[in-house]
């Protein structure tokens, strides 16, 4: 048996499905430019507040876009960076142009040669006051420029960082199709004693692992993801994630810690962990 140092750990392999692209991107620019409708419309309202409502949007459009390159079947993470860098920073500016559609009705929709113009016409003439009221005074554009520069690359990056993340999960390239994955919760400390068997090979020795206590603010998680390869024998895939967590006083938000993150298992080592822990299968 391996020791952890020695495992493998999974990689995503960088593919992408061309096919899978040729449908995922038009619905993309669908998502984004809703989004950047949203965003012109909410300057109308009390809720436009700088760096926050973009940041917001940022993050939705990852969140789409996350779950579209995954069923496009993409594992590149460079390439989910980039995709999510493009959009995000589409959605932002493509607000500008959906103002200027908003104020001017549908006939304005082809005019994209006013795009730019109404980029700088706008940041230019910000003045920075309560969000939906009748601004007062001059705007400043050097700060302005600033703003826009902020709020653009953090709506790119929310984006670019939520959909580089779809190569993370488990992906069998033999079966051309996503891990399956199974979670269990555990007592706390129990991942980190899962850890130190794999390091020190002593997976036979190790203890029943222990369920988690009905409103721990403390505990262990377990996730295995794997491919069968439709059952078809013992060079099998799995892969073990071992986690600690910690809720906040308030139990609204928790902590994960990866002890071990998708350290390659033989099908032989997940019976002998399984167990010890019969909820992973």
């Amino acid at each position: 048996m391996p020791a952890a140092t020695e495992r493998e750990v999974f990689r995503p392999s960088g593919k992408f499905s061309p096919l899978g692209l040729a449908w995922a991107l038009p619905v993309l620019l669908v998502a984004a430019f809703a989004l950047a409708f949203g965003l012109a419309w909410l300057e109308y309202t009390p809720f436009s507040l700088l760096i926050l409502v973009p940041a917001l949007a940022g993050m939705v459009l990852g969140w789409i876009g996350l779950r579209i390159l995954r069923a496009a079947h993409c594992r590149s993470r460079t390439l989910g960076w980039l995709i999510g860098l493009a959009f995000g920073a589409l959605m932002y500016l493509g607000s500008f142009q959906a103002t200027v559609i908003i104020e001017n009705g549908p006939m304005a929709i082809p005019h994209l040669e006013v795009w730019p113009a109404a980029i700088v016409f706008k940041v230019n003439n910000w003045v920075i006051g309560r969000p939906g009221a009748q601004q007062q005074g001059q705007p400043v554009p050097v700060i302005n420029w600033i703003l826009f520069a902020a709020e653009l690359g953090i709506a790119s990056a929310l984006s670019g960082y939520a959909m580089a993340e779809v190569a993370s999960r488990g992906y069998c390239e033999r079966c051309e199709k996503w891990m399956s994955t199974k979670t269990v919760d555990l007592a706390a400390n129990e991942a980190a004693k899962v850890a130190h068997a794999i390091g020190a090979n002593s997976f036979p020795e190790l203890e029943p692992l222990r369920s988690r206590t009905a409103n721990a603010q403390e505990y262990s998680q377990l996730e295995v993801e794997g491919c069968l390869h439709g059952g078809s024998g013992d060079d099998a895939n799995f892969f073990l994630t071992a986690r600690e967590g910690v809720y906040d006083k308030d139990r609204k938000k928790v902590e994960l810690h990866d002890v071990v993150k998708q350290l390659q298992l033989t099908p032989d080592e997940l019976l002998m962990l399984a167990e010890k822990c019969p909820a992973l299968m």
